[in-house]
């Protein structure tokens, strides 16, 4: 026997014999081995990881498996085939703050294999910080018998705008986030790549948020639009990712947990800020697209996988950004921001995009339990306080699910044989966004439409543009589930009129097993067989509510859904009159009928612990205090002038009355909005503030319109009616302290529903 292969056979029997964490004696590997690159031949050499810290430093005793990576790329083994040998252990990679993955930059191999002890025995584990495999070039890749884990590669998120500035793609505009594609590893494309008995699991791909449009600022031009929301960005390959041009082969392989989450729409800015003649909220953007939850193959040119699983990987979608909201026009109209649609889910566990002149072969592998999700539709910005018109904006789409466990596109030929099983997954749309909400317009009150649920196809397999060939294998229990549709916007004090939004229409839903839309499927061995797999159309979008006063209302009440009837009108004068109350606490008229001021009227009802604030013109507070026990809230003589009064129980929206410096009395019963203050008012020292239930009171709703086709009910609480053609009148009575109504009405299974507003009559006296 030569003394090299002695030699050789001495330090194999040691290495064997040390645990993982423990470094060879520094004499024994420089006379013999040169810090542990072993020659096995001219063109061959093997590096022993012999510590599984997530070192870097210039101890030649000691190599880890970064050490291994940056000699390497460094060039040091060029024109050779490496093998980076991992003993059994746990390398956890908790450098990346310094150093990031593990790269291969320069390329200039004949190959690079990385070879640990099993798949249960040797385990890399990036802690949830970074990627762990980065291989940026070319080369011949072999990795065998070992776990990826926690690997995670983030996107930057788009920096939310700032007014005035440009951060984005323009003033004022939020910027868009930062693609990504794979989270565990990344293969640079023409590639020759061989993965064996490989375990990658729990990686995450994520693309960074879109960032949100800045809030306006009024501006001496007196109109304007809030900024925009940046796009969120795309993720591809949750555990893996393959670039273009590669033969990849994959035997014996899991790919557990992965998940390739795409970034969220930036949300449009408000223009609530002040008085402007004009004013719009900024739109929303996109939420971006995730595809492969567990691999991601691009264009290879070769494929082959057998033996494989694929379990438990999700792609999921962006939500789309929400619309900014708009109020306080002075001289013009006010309009929300549009939402924009969620992003597209396609491919759980797998997707390929396909090579038209290609052949790919899947044998023996199971798809399972994977989930394809797609983004929630953006909500459409809300509308008020505008002088003229009010409008909303409305919800946009839910993104598209597809090919939960597999989606494939552009293959010569995609070949699923042998022993295989696509079983569990789901493919769930987003729903669509809900619509913007408009209200208290000098004109119209126009609220938006519902955003439309996304579609779902492929629960099990999506396949387009191509030939697909079924062995005998199994397709059970897949779910194609479409979204819902959003809730239309409810329109609220107009002057003139108040048009609520329809529901979003329901997403489609097609193939829970398999969606195919290619050239040509090939059946051998008699097929899949197929069972309990699901394919469920969404629900539409409730219809909006038109919310209106009845006094003095003379306007038109649109329906909530698609042309149920042509026109409802709610006529006050037909009924029982209802005086005007200026506000609302807690449900009830906040209101004096009585001539004294300091003195409570028998007929009022008190309300204690009320926050009152008065405010001056600019709104300064000038005093806060709360009710007492009798409803009284006392003043200092200091607080004199013109102003308002606003009254609010905790966690209720404060409601306004004037403060006048008219001296008179207490409010009375014509429902004149005046409390008077005055520096005379030395021997005042309280102001009553009770409220008078309301007795029962009848109203009327006529139809004057005409049911478009068929039959239609309306009803309101326990009273309906069944109407037909043309003129119905419905009389309710309404209830004691009853403050709104809710009037639904149904024709052929669609519902829409719409609040009326009533004002609580009061008794004058006091």
């Amino acid at each position: 026997m030569s003394r090299s292969r002695s030699r050789a056979r001495a330090f194999t029997a040691l290495r064997n014999r040390l645990p993982v964490g423990h470094s060879m004696p520094r004499m024994f590997v420089v006379s013999s081995l040169m810090a542990l690159a072993v020659p096995l031949s001219a063109a061959t050499t093997t590096i022993l990881v012999n510590t599984t810290v997530d070192s870097l430093d210039s101890d030649s005793t000691v190599t880890s498996l970064r050490e291994a990576f940056r000699d390497i790329d460094n060039g040091a083994y060029t024109g050779q085939d490496v093998v980076i040998t991992l003993p059994a252990g746990t390398y956890r990679l908790n450098k990346y703050m310094e150093h990031g993955d593990l790269d291969l930059t320069t390329g200039g191999l004949n190959s690079l294999t990385i070879r640990g002890a099993s798949a249960t025995a040797t385990i890399i584990d990036g802690m949830g910080r970074d990627r762990i495999f980065d291989f940026q070039v070319a080369e011949t890749i072999n990795i065998e018998r070992l776990a990826i884990q926690n690997g995670k590669n983030k996107g930057l998120d788009g920096l939310d705008g700032v007014w005035g500035q440009s951060v984005g793609s323009g003033n004022d505009n939020g910027a868009s986030g930062s693609s990504v594609t794979g989270g565990g590893i990344y293969f640079s494309g023409s590639s020759t790549i061989t993965m064996t008995q490989v375990v990658v699991r729990n990686c995450v791909a994520q693309g960074g948020d879109g960032g949100d449009g800045a809030d306006m600022v009024p501006n001496e031009s007196g109109s304007g639009s809030a900024g925009d929301g940046g796009w969120g960005a795309s993720a591809q390959g949750g555990g893996v990712y393959f670039n273009a041009g590669s033969n990849i082969t994959l035997t014996d392989c899991a790919f557990l947990n992965n998940t390739a989450q795409s970034g969220k729409g930036g949300d449009g800015g408000n223009a609530t800020a002040g008085d402007m003649s004009y004013v719009s909220g900024g739109d929303a953007s996109y939420g971006s697209s995730a595809q492969g939850g567990g691999v991601y193959f691009s264009q290879p040119t070769q494929l082959t996988v057998e033996n494989c699983v694929f379990t438990g990987n999700k792609a999921v979608g962006g939500d789309g950004g929400n619309g900014g909201d708009a109020a306080h026009a002075t001289t013009s109209s006010a309009y929300g921001g549009y939402g924009y649609s969620g992003g597209d889910a396609t491919g759980g566990g797998i997707y390929l995009r396909g090579n038209s002149s290609a052949d790919y072969l899947f044998k023996d592998v199971v798809i399972s339990n994977n989930q394809a999700i797609g983004g929630k539709g953006g909500n459409g910005g809300d509308a008020w306080d505008a002088y003229s018109n009010a409008s909303a904006s409305t919800g946009s789409t839910g993104g598209s699910a597809s090919g939960a466990g597999m989606y494939a596109r552009n293959c010569a030929l995609l070949s699923i044989v042998g022993d295989s099983r696509i079983t569990g997954n789901l493919a769930q749309a987003g729903d669509g966004g809900v619509a913007g909400n408009a209200y208290d317009a000098g004109d119209t009150a126009t609220a938006s439409s519902g955003g439309d649920g996304g579609s779902a196809s492929g629960g099990g397999l999506y396949f387009t543009n191509g030939n697909l060939h079924f062995g005998a294998l199994v397709i059970s229990g897949n779910r194609a589930l479409a979204g819902n549709g959003g809730k239309g916007g409810f329109a609220k004090n107009g002057a003139a009129n108040d048009y609520a939004g329809d529901g979003g229409d329901a997403g489609e839903a097609q193939g829970g097993a398999v969606y195919f839309s290619g050239t040509s499927l090939t059946l051998t061995n008699g097929g899949p067989t197929y069972a309990g797999n699901v394919a469920t159309q969404g629900v539409r979008g409730l219809g909006g509510k038109a919310i209106n006063t009845l006094s003095g209302f003379t306007g038109t009440l649109t329906d909530g859904t698609d042309g149920t009837v042509s026109s409802i009108v709610v006529d006050e004068s037909i009924g029982s009159a209802l005086p005007t109350v200026f506000s609302l606490v807690s449900g009830h008229a906040w209101r004096d009928v009585g001539s004294s001021a300091n003195t409570e009227d028998s007929t009022d009802t008190n309300i204690a612990d009320v926050l009152v604030t008065i405010r001056d013109a600019t709104p300064r507070s000038l005093a806060k205090m709360y009710t007492d026990s009798a409803g009284l809230y006392a003043f200092d003589t200091s607080y004199v002038g013109s102003g308002t009064a606003t009254f609010a129980k905790p966690g209720e929206t404060p409601v306004t009355q004037t403060v006048s410096t008219v001296d008179g009395s207490d409010i009375n019963g014509a429902g004149v909005a005046s409390i008077t203050i005055t520096a005379a008012d030395t021997d005042l020292p309280d102001i009553d503030a009770g409220y008078q239930p309301r007795a029962a009171a009848t109203m009327s709703l006529v139809i004057v319109g005409t049911v478009t086709t068929g039959t239609t009910s309306v009803r309101i609480g326990s009273t309906e009616a069944v109407i037909v053609g043309t003129g119905y009148t419905l009389s309710v009575t309404v209830p004691p302290a009853t403050t709104e109504v809710e009037m639904i009405t149904t024709k052929g299974g669609a519902t829409s529903s719409r609040i009326i507003h009533i004002n609580p009559a009061t008794t004058a006296g006091g």
